[in-house]
C-alpha cells in the first residue's frame, strides 16, 4: 500500500468527504492483508488502483521511463464490496485485540472507511484506494 492513501469515488461529486488520514491502517497493511487472507475477504490492498494518465506524469515529473508494457487500467470496485471487508476486519479485531499492534488506532482508521464505503454503497458508487492527491 502507499504512504498516504484516500478514498476515491467515480463520481467525485456525490458530496462524501473522501479525506480520512490512515495512518495505522497503512502502518498494519501487511497484518490486515493476512488476516483478510485467512478470513476469505478481498484484503484492502486489492482495492488500490490509480489513474494512468496521473501515474504517467508521476513518472514524467521524476524523470524516470514509463513501465515498456504501459500502465494498467484504473479499476473500480463495488462500495458494498470494500465495505464487506472493513466490516470482517472491524468483527475480528474486536474479538483478537492482540491481532495488530495499536488495535484501537487501527479500529479507528477502518471505522473511518467503514463510514465512506458506508455513505458510497447507499447511493451506488464505486470506488478504489490511491495516492492523496
Amino acid at each position: 500500500m502507499a504512504s498516504s492513501l484516500r478514498i476515491h469515488l467515480d463520481d467525485p461529486n456525490l458530496g462524501i468527504d473522501t479525506e480520512a488520514e490512515v495512518p495505522f491502517l497503512i502502518k498494519s497493511e501487511r497484518a490486515l492483508t493476512r488476516i483478510a487472507r485467512s478470513l476469505r475477504v478481498k484484503p484492502l490492498s486489492d482495492f488500490y488502483s490509480e489513474d494512468p494518465a496521473k501515474l504517467a506524469a508521476m513518472f514524467a515529473e521524476q524523470g524516470e521511463a514509463p513501465p515498456a508494457k504501459g500502465f494498467p487500467d484504473e479499476e473500480w470496485f463495488e462500495a458494498s464490496e470494500g465495505l464487506h471487508t472493513v466490516r470482517v476486519l472491524l468483527r475480528f479485531l474486536n474479538e483478537n485485540r492482540e491481532a495488530v499492534p495499536d488495535v484501537d488506532e487501527v479500529k479507528r482508521d477502518l471505522r473511518r472507511f467503514e463510514k465512506i464505503l458506508g455513505e458510497a454503497a447507499k447511493l451506488g458508487a464505486q470506488w478504489h484506494l490511491g495516492e492523496n492527491s
